[in-house]
Formats: structure tokens, C-alpha cells, sequence
């Protein structure tokens, strides 16, 4: 009589796994991370990211507790960039860079009945729907959001804005058996096809909170053209001391930039001989003794093989001019007559944002 009790315990318990095996989520992440005013039913005035979409399917109708699981993330998040809290004399927003608050809510609706929920709960697990009981339903769509507490009005469109505190991997899901809540038992569910207990991303390949989150459509790839014009022969004379002659303009083109932030170029300047220091050269007379100069570029002496920071802001061309200075007049004029020339050629490297 014994044997028979214990033989079927144990078929019990292998249909009950059975039945909780059937229930699994699947987790579809956006594609691009972007903010912009929460939609309705949250707070339509306040400032929101949407993250994606989670669905949980119960086949039997039997979902009891559902509940995300903080594998890996935190309830609370920060995030700086310009804000502002009052106009100018001709009414445009003032902004400055500015650190405001957000947390992680659930959006779901189940029979009508639409609930943002706060994913707050600080002992590893936050429930996703309010009511207890079964839910009695064969799929739950639930919407992930980062959410402010500030209108989005106070963002500046088109501004980026840098997580500077919290974090944010990825998490679980849990359900509850029949008649429970999930603290009390639950277990973890199947996303994606993944083990239970494997850690789902919040974000697809590539997306992550290490990068600033625009307001608004990400702005396009931002380019630039290079190029330098005006190129010109100088006296001597004109460069002689602290003097200084224009021999070339640089012209910098940014297209698809964001005006407030600011993009750093790197030129670096080399003669043929790859020397710090540069010299003109007597045309046809090689071994003739040469003449001393310096380069100054955007207010700055030009050492070659050195580079020297341009930085520049906005869709605009930016203009700068090459000039030769520094040359010695007693050298100078005590060398032989003639033409003296120097090549000398740019290289620039770009900021990393482009």
C-alpha cells in the first residue's frame, strides 16, 4: 500500500512540472533607443524610453503572479543632459546640463483592466500586474518603459543623455503555482527558448545604456569634408620675428552634427623629412643652407609628427588659416637669392563619434 502511494506522488509531481513547463515569454527588444514623451496610459507629459515588448503565454490560461526577476539591473536610474526650467527675454528654453530621475514600469492590460505598474520592489523581484489570483489569460503583453518624473517639455529635442547612475543588463521571469504568489512559490519561465534561469538582455546586439539615448529619431551619421584652399607664396620678410603670413586656409564641413555637442579633430603636420622642426629649402640647391620657419594652426605652434586639437560645433563650415612665422632675418638674409619651398602635408583624424 505504501509502494502504490509513493508511486503515484511522484506521476503528481511529473504532471505538475509538465503543466508549469508549458508556460514561456518571449522578450522583443527596440531596435532603436530613443526618448520622447510617454504615451498614454502613463503620464502623457512626462519624459519616457521604450524599451520593448515582453509576452507571456499560458496555453491552459492558468498564469498566476507573473513577476520580472532582477537578475541584473536596478530600479532606479539617472540620466544627465540639458534641461530647462525657464526662457530668455525672447522666450527660448535655457538649458544646462542637468542629472533627473527615472525608474523601470510595467504597462499591461488584462480584461480591460490597463495597469502601469512600478518595477521598484527592492527583494529581487517586482510583480508586473497588481491583482492576485490567476490571471486567466493565454497571453500577457506587457510593455517595458523607462519612466521620468519630469515633463519632457524640460528636454531639449535632439539633446543626448548620459545614464549616470543605475544600471541596467538584462532579467528573468517568474510565475507562481496555482493559488500562490510567486514569493511565496514561484519559478523562474522559459524567454526566447533560453533556460529559466538564463539572463535575458534588455537590449538588442549592438544597444546598450553605455551609449547617450537621444529625444527623438537618433540623428544620422554625422560627416565631414576637408579640404584646403588658398594656397599662396609669401616674402620672407613677411614672416620675419613674431610677423606672421598666411600661406594656406583650411576648410571644415559638418554635416548631420548635433549642435550642442562639441567634435574634436586631430591634425598632425609632416615635412618630407619627418623632422619637429621645419625649414625652406632652396630650389635646385639641396646643399644650400636653409631657412628656419614655424607653423601656427587655430592659435597654436605646429611641431611635426605632433597634432594639434580642432574643435569645432554645428552644421557649418569652419575656417581656419595655416601661417608661417618665426623666421630669422639676420639666416634669411644672408642666404643666397632664389626660390625656397617646403612640402608639407595634413592628416586629420576624426572624433570617435564619427
Amino acid at each position: 500500500m505504501g509502494k502504490n502511494k509513493t508511486i503515484l506522488l511522484i506521476i503528481l509531481v511529473l504532471l505538475h512540472s509538465t503543466l508549469f513547463a508549458q508556460i514561456t515569454a518571449t522578450w522583443v527588444p527596440k531596435q532603436v533607443l530613443q526618448f520622447g514623451p510617454a504615451p498614454s496610459p502613463m503620464d502623457t507629459n512626462k519624459f519616457a524610453l521604450h524599451l520593448g515588448t515582453l509576452t507571456i503565454n499560458a496555453p491552459r490560461s492558468q498564469l498566476f503572479d507573473p513577476n520580472i526577476l532582477h537578475y541584473n539591473f536596478t530600479s532606479a536610474f539617472t540620466f544627465t543632459g540639458p534641461m530647462s526650467w525657464h526662457n530668455d527675454s525672447a522666450g527660448n528654453p535655457v538649458y544646462s546640463d542637468q542629472p533627473s530621475d527615472f525608474r523601470l514600469v510595467a504597462v499591461s492590460t488584462n480584461k480591460n483592466s490597463v495597469e502601469v505598474r512600478n518595477l521598484d520592489q527592492t527583494d529581487g523581484s517586482s510583480r508586473l500586474r497588481f491583482e492576485g489570483g490567476n490571471l486567466n489569460t493565454s497571453s500577457l503583453v506587457v510593455e517595458l518603459y523607462i519612466l521620468g518624473y519630469q515633463d519632457w517639455i524640460r528636454y531639449k529635442p535632439g539633446a543626448l543623455y548620459t545614464l549616470t547612475n543605475g544600471s541596467m543588463v538584462g532579467f528573468g521571469i517568474g510565475v507562481a503555482e496555482n493559488g500562490s504568489t510567486y514569493d511565496n512559490r514561484g519559478y523562474a519561465i522559459s524567454v526566447n527558448g533560453n533556460s529559466p534561469s538564463t539572463t535575458t538582455p534588455f537590449f538588442a546586439p549592438g544597444n546598450s545604456l553605455s551609449s547617450p539615448v537621444p529625444y527623438g529619431p537618433p540623428v544620422s551619421q554625422v560627416q565631414y569634408l576637408f579640404n584646403i584652399t588658398d594656397e599662396q607664396d609669401f616674402n620672407i620678410s613677411d614672416a620675419f620675428g613674431s610677423s606672421k603670413a598666411p600661406i594656406a586656409r583650411t576648410k571644415l564641413t559638418l554635416n548631420n552634427a548635433n549642435s550642442s555637442l562639441d567634435y574634436t579633430f586631430q591634425f598632425i603636420f609632416r615635412n618630407r623629412t619627418l623632422s619637429r622642426f621645419f625649414a625652406l629649402q632652396l630650389e635646385g640647391q639641396p646643399q644650400a643652407r636653409s631657412i628656419g620657419y614655424a607653423l601656427e594652426f587655430n592659435a597654436q605652434r605646429v611641431y611635426g609628427n605632433e597634432p594639434i586639437e580642432w574643435t569645432v560645433r554645428g552644421n557649418t563650415m569652419h575656417v581656419q588659416d595655416i601661417l608661417v612665422t618665426q623666421i630669422n632675418r639676420f639666416e634669411a638674409e644672408n642666404a643666397l637669392s632664389g626660390t625656397y619651398r617646403d612640402t608639407i602635408t595634413v592628416e586629420i583624424i576624426p572624433p570617435d563619434t564619427i
